[in-house]
């Protein structure tokens, strides 16, 4: 009896986290949990496509800097790393090169 009842109680803990995940990409951002289902490979993808979903998903999670929407940091993070890479390539040269001193 004793098994049956862990055997029960692991299959409801199982059902309940499965629960959990959110069932749309843009009701994940509105979670506190972070989601597996809609993590960093998912929002690349559609950072790439320039998504109308990754432009709501980036504009929804533009106001959620209090660390509260861990899905939102996911999108904020490549947002950032989107951002960085942009500067990169417009600005190949940080700090001073051979050509930037000045010759006597």
């Amino acid at each position: 009896m004793k098994c049956k009842c862990l055997i029960m109680v692991a299959l409801t803990s199982l059902f309940l986290l499965a629960g959990c995940e959110a069932d749309s990409p843009l009701a994940s951002l509105k979670s506190s949990t972070l989601s597996t289902k809609y993590n960093n490979i998912f929002w690349s993808s559609e950072q790439q496509k320039n998504s109308f979903l990754w432009k709501q998903a980036t504009d929804f999670c533009s106001q959620q800097n209090d660390g509260t929407k861990p899905n939102c940091n996911v999108v904020n993070q490549l947002v950032g790393f989107s951002i960085l890479s942009n500067v990169s390539k417009n600005h190949p040269h940080h700090g001073f090169s051979s050509h930037d001193v000045p010759r006597p």
